[in-house]
């Protein structure tokens, strides 16, 4: 199946046409949707993070601030090994350990990155790059470590990141 978000919920498409898998009662745009290990996990805006049973075709718990989110606002979801990471304009860096099934520590300003704010990341090899606020960091997954931080003026740009091309 191809799964499709908009302010109204998750839509399925089965080949032959377009069914409503899930319908919301709020209006809010959809920000992001990523499939791991047959979940959908679909962010809308200022209303956390909605989870879908690809398998059994249901609603599964909606990730919110009320519920261990860090943020009601996630901007990007990617996967690097077997964490989903959740990024927000504001709160910082969620990470779950989806095979595991709990939450790591969120990275922010209070511990690795220089600022709640990301911008985006990607992942190339065992490098993790993510761009938080103006400064560049690298995560060396293959070891568990932040490797670098450069400040993005090192490369001749000026301000705040605003996202990667890779």
């Amino acid at each position: 199946f191809v799964y499709a978000a908009n302010q109204d919920g998750i839509a399925q498409w089965d080949g032959l046409g377009w069914t409503a898998a899930m319908s919301k009662t709020t209006s809010q745009e959809c920000l992001d949707m990523i499939e791991v290990d047959n979940v959908l996990y679909v962010s809308f805006d200022n209303e956390g993070v909605v989870r879908w049973d690809l398998n059994s075709g249901s609603a599964l718990t909606t990730w919110t601030t009320a519920n261990s989110l860090h943020s009601d606002e996630v901007t990007e979801m990617m996967v690097s090994g077997n964490q989903l990471l959740l990024a927000s304009p504001s709160n910082g860096l969620a990470r779950y350990d989806w095979s595991s099934g709990f939450w790591l520590s969120t990275w922010n300003d209070g511990n690795w990155l220089t600022s709640n704010t990301i911008n985006g990341m990607v992942r190339s090899g065992s490098d993790l790059f993510i761009l938080s606020g103006d400064t560049l960091h690298e995560y060396d997954t293959s070891v568990g470590v932040f490797s670098s931080s450069q400040p993005i003026s090192s490369f001749g740009l000026t301000g705040d990141g605003q996202d990667y091309i890779v």
